[in-house]
């Protein structure tokens, strides 16, 4: 079984309705490495790419290779492989709670600017003609 060096890329829609994330993957190890969205581009890892990571695609392509296998070094190499790839998706998967956990604990906190607009109602006319116009 050859194993193929080339790049995959799997894409992966928006979250807020942009253009869709084009997640590069290693050929090789089936790992993501990068993304074309504006936080891939940074360096950071962006919601497309633990997607890709945590999802069954991945996996699939991992036993896939692991069932084309003959001889005992390839297969060697492709449950290392299978494991690896299973590694990452629980990592992936993880991450993918932690960041889920960390938005449902962010709170808004009203500061003392915004209790004074509150409490004047007629602040809010002059934005309200400004809206209008």
């Amino acid at each position: 079984m050859a194993i193929t060096t080339t790049a995959l890329v799997l894409t992966r829609p928006s979250r807020t309705g942009g253009l869709e994330h084009q997640v590069t993957v290693d050929g090789e190890t089936l790992t993501p490495e990068s993304c074309t969205c504006k936080a891939g581009q940074r360096g950071v890892v962006c919601h497309a790419a633990l997607s890709v990571a945590a999802g069954p695609a991945l996996l699939a392509l991992a036993h896939e290779r692991w069932a084309q296998s003959c001889g005992l070094d390839e297969l060697i190499a492709s449950a290392g492989l299978y494991g690896r790839v299973v590694r990452n998706r629980r990592a992936a998967q993880t991450e993918i709670a932690r960041r889920q956990a960390r938005r449902e604990q962010t709170r808004y906190v009203l500061t003392a600017k915004g209790r004074a607009a509150i409490a004047k109602p007629e602040s809010a006319a002059p934005v309200a003609q400004a809206v209008a116009a």
